[in-house]
């Protein structure tokens, strides 16, 4: 019995003793030779001493059967992933990976190498994962042989940096690792570039879109490393000991939170941080960004730009977005940054040109400002989009300045801008051009002249020759006033496809407030909901009343400017044709108005119109 109390008394001790230290040994972020990880949702990471960081295999999203060999921040709910072996895939369920004298070993179920880090000079004692999110592979005398600091994906944290002939990849999207579009390079010149590169097999890159500008004027003042410092800041050291802050301001501390910088698959390259202690989710914060526009930064002559081919980027949020053009499709339904498909292709093989088989579509503050293969000048906005449909290889054309130039497919570096005043008119065949979805480039607002809106009503008003016109249907005055004063409408969302309306139409929209709205008056009233559930509050002026106040000005700024009275009239007379189909939409209205479109001589309108009920 004693003997027995003895060995039991001697194991406890054993436990006490020993035990703390084996859950120490667990927990100081060593890993020895030998240990492995199975890609199982029930796989205990190699966490970091702090437990910060994690190492090992993360599920991805919804899917029970892929897991992505990672590092990622441990302690907020997101789990977000800062390394992964770069140019590999999701694994499968069942895939190990072990650490032995050579190295990591990631193989699948079947035992096939998926990756490995090789080119060590030496053999692997232990493994360690560093609180700064470093994971090192050591020998043992403490050297270190490898280390996911200096093998980098799409990230980097403090205390990290990018040596000469570094580089970050972005992901291909959000959720797929694959190489993405978008690099950060450390140049042997001593500056930190973007670039993007069509595929990864290509040995050469597209123009830049981002600089350092840290070459410096001689070799020993050239930059030769990007520094990411333990307080969060990012700066590029020069070979002369100065140094050149990137961060272009103050971010919080690193004591009180977590910070990385990412190429994002967008190919913005953003710092983040994000409270080491919060409530809830907070999410990443984003403190900087590089480069402030992308959507005009990539504009090389190779590549397809920002967003795939076709397609059409436009800036949120100092992010891009990127959307297919009316009538295109996503090429791949998963990824919104792709290629867009278009719905027609233009092609010469039938050997004639029959420009009535096709028509233009207009679309608002959108260009393409590369691969042009054809350039007439000068140019009306009529010759500009009849050469294109008389033209078997014109995909599109962008008409500016009496300019027009000619494009083919597929059209690269598609961008939103609304500071050049352009028309661009993509080409379909008659009868094909698809209905406004929400998968178009949004139109941009711009801030209407209010003289040049008055002077619309003097010129309509002001003549007696004008004033049955007036009274029967002219008025694109509805949406003048929409328009100018941004009062918020369905209509106004879509208002690509609104067009100029008629008296009568202007009476039945109003659901029954005829009376009020009266013969003389001049606008829209809806006091309600209308049918097309719009609502919207238009200021009505009785005919006389307009007609009295603006007469002495129309008669002085008529005088002065023939030729913009005569536009403002023959715009007015577009608006009232018959057939609705002939009627401008209410962006060329207005660009016609303001002499950025020209204005063709309009047909005589229906005597019918021309009778008021």
């Amino acid at each position: 019995m004693n003997h027995t109390f003895h060995q039991s008394l001697v194991f406890i001790i054993i436990i006490i003793i020993f035990f703390p230290l084996c859950t120490l040994a667990q927990n100081n972020g060593n890993i020895t030779v030998g240990t492995s990880l199975t890609a199982t949702e029930n796989s205990s990471p190699w966490l970091s001493p702090s437990g910060d960081f994690a190492f090992g295999f993360q599920q991805l999203g919804d899917n029970n059967d892929l897991f992505q060999l990672s590092i990622w921040f441990n302690r907020i709910p997101d789990r977000t992933i800062v390394w992964y072996p770069r140019g590999t895939n999701p694994v499968p369920r069942g895939s190990t990976l072990q650490l032995d004298a050579a190295g990591l070993l990631l193989r699948d179920p079947r035992g096939r190498l998926l990756w490995n880090t090789n080119g060590l000079v030496d053999e692997v004692a232990y493994a360690f994962m560093n609180n700064t999110g470093n994971f090192v592979l050591l020998h043992s005398n403490s050297t270190w042989l490898w280390e996911s600091f200096r093998n980098p994906s799409d990230t980097i944290l403090p205390t990290q940096t990018i040596e000469i002939d570094g580089m970050l990849v972005s992901r291909k999207t959000q959720t797929n690792f694959s190489e993405g579009r978008f690099y950060a390079r450390m140049l042997g010149d001593g500056n930190f570039v973007f670039n993007t590169r069509s595929v990864p097999s290509n040995t050469g890159f597209d123009d830049e879109y981002y600089s350092s500008f840290t070459s410096g004027v001689n070799a020993s003042s050239s930059g030769y490393q990007v520094l990411f410092n333990d307080r969060g800041s990012i700066s590029i050291r020069r070979r002369n000991g100065q140094q050149t802050i990137l961060t272009p301001r103050s971010i919080p501390p690193a004591s009180d939170n977590y910070h990385r910088a990412t190429l994002d698959f967008d190919g913005v390259f953003t710092q983040y941080y994000h409270p080491r202690n919060f409530s809830g989710n907070p999410g990443w914060i984003p403190a900087s960004f590089w480069p402030e526009n992308i959507c005009f930064n990539i504009n090389g002559d190779t590549g397809s730009g920002a967003c795939g081919y076709n397609s059409v980027c436009r800036l949120e949020n100092q992010r891009p977005v990127c959307q297919c053009p009316q009538g295109y499709s996503l090429a791949d339904p998963n990824n919104a940054y792709g290629d867009c498909r278009p719905r027609f292709v233009p092609t010469c093989a039938d050997g004639e040109i029959r420009s009535d088989l096709y028509e233009l579509l207009e679309i608002s503050d959108t260009d393409w400002p590369k691969n042009d293969y054809e350039l007439i000048e000068p140019s009306t906005v009529d010759n500009c989009t009849a050469a294109c449909l008389n033209d078997c290889f014109c995909a599109a054309v962008i008409f500016r300045n009496n300019s027009c130039w000619k494009k083919k497919l597929p059209l690269s570096n598609g961008r939103v801008d609304a500071t050049l005043g352009l028309a661009a008119f993509l080409k379909f065949r008659r009868g094909d051009i698809p209905p406004l979805t929400p998968n178009v480039p949004n139109p941009s607002n711009h801030t209407r002249d209010q003289r040049t809106l008055i002077l619309v009503i003097s010129a309509l008003l002001g003549s007696s020759v004008f004033v049955n016109f007036i009274l029967i249907g002219v008025t694109c005055l509805g949406f003048f006033l929409i328009y100018s004063k941004k009062i918020p409408s369905q209509d106004q969302v879509h208002s690509t496809n609104l067009r100029c309306f008629t008296y009568k139409e202007l009476v039945q929209a109003t659901n029954g407030f005829k009376e009020e709205l009266g013969r003389g008056a001049f606008g829209i009233v809806y006091k309600g909901d209308v049918p097309n559930g719009s609502k919207a509050i238009v200021a009505v002026k009785k005919l006389d009343r307009v007609a009295q106040d603006t007469e002495k000005e129309f008669r002085t700024e008529a005088l002065r400017d023939r030729e913009r009275l005569e536009r403002f009239l023959m715009v007015g007379i577009w608006c009232i044709q018959e057939d609705s189909s002939l009627r401008p939409t209410m962006r060329k209205a207005s660009q016609m108005l303001e002499g950025i479109v020209e204005v063709a001589v309009p047909p005589c309108p229906s005597p019918f119109s021309l009778t008021p009920t």
